[in-house]
């Protein structure tokens, strides 16, 4: 299947500093295990005009797996309850064209940071739900519980924001999302026939002799 994050839509006319896109994407195996991967991209740009300006813009990647702990009804049951882990990375470059700190004493300090590529990496843990609204077509919503791994991102400035983790301006982090999804009917769940206990063959197979013996009725001699 195939998704995207929908929840960033409404977040982007809230925080208009900010641009999320981020695209879902998982393959179902054998059993109720699912790869998962994810990726997108994030612009934020946050201006008090004189005062402080911070630029950022970049892209990542987390890859993991999710593993439905909905036992299935029926065999072609498509609605799950997943829990699932990732791991994340993200390419980020960073700027501050303008920092102004103003004392009364000391008078006003105005200085800048030059461009930095960062690369953080983060562990993910998911809890999520995947509803069948129409055909093939899902909607749904997942917790996560977010933990960076390079504690240390930048020396000189903390990132505000981390492409694919979210604010950092702690090391862990929790977000909520809305998705929708489409999945690609490739592969179909293979319906196996009942099982038959052995008490019941034998049932049939004692009804069969019985049968034998008894034979058709036979008609009347004059």
């Amino acid at each position: 299947s195939i998704g995207a994050v929908i929840s960033y839509l409404p977040q982007r006319h809230l925080n208009l500093y900010r641009t999320d896109v981020e695209f879902q994407s998982d393959l179902r195996d054998a059993s109720s295990g699912y790869a998962a991967a994810d990726a997108g991209w994030n612009q934020t740009h946050l201006n008090n005009p004189g005062v402080f300006e911070y630029k950022a813009r970049g892209y990542f990647l987390r890859l993991g797996a999710d593993y439905n702990l909905l036992k299935p009804s029926y065999p072609q049951e498509s609605n799950i309850i997943y829990g699932g882990f990732r791991l994340g990375i993200a390419r980020m470059r960073r700027s501050i064209p303008l920092y102004q700190i103003s004392d009364p004493y000391w008078g006003d300090v105005n200085g800048s940071f030059a461009p930095k590529t960062l690369l953080p990496i983060w562990g993910e843990l998911i809890l999520g739900l995947k509803v069948e609204v129409l055909n093939n077509f899902f909607m749904g919503w997942s917790l996560h519980t977010r933990v960076l791994v390079t504690q240390n991102v930048d020396k000189d400035v903390r990132p505000y924001l981390i492409p694919g983790f979210g604010k950092a301006t702690g090391n862990a982090v929790f977000d909520f999302n809305y998705t929708i999804s489409y999945r690609i009917p490739v592969f179909h769940p293979k319906v196996r026939p009942p099982r038959v206990k052995k008490s019941d063959e034998k049932k049939d197979e004692a009804g069969e002799k019985g049968k034998k013996k008894t034979g058709p009725a036979k008609g009347k001699k004059k």
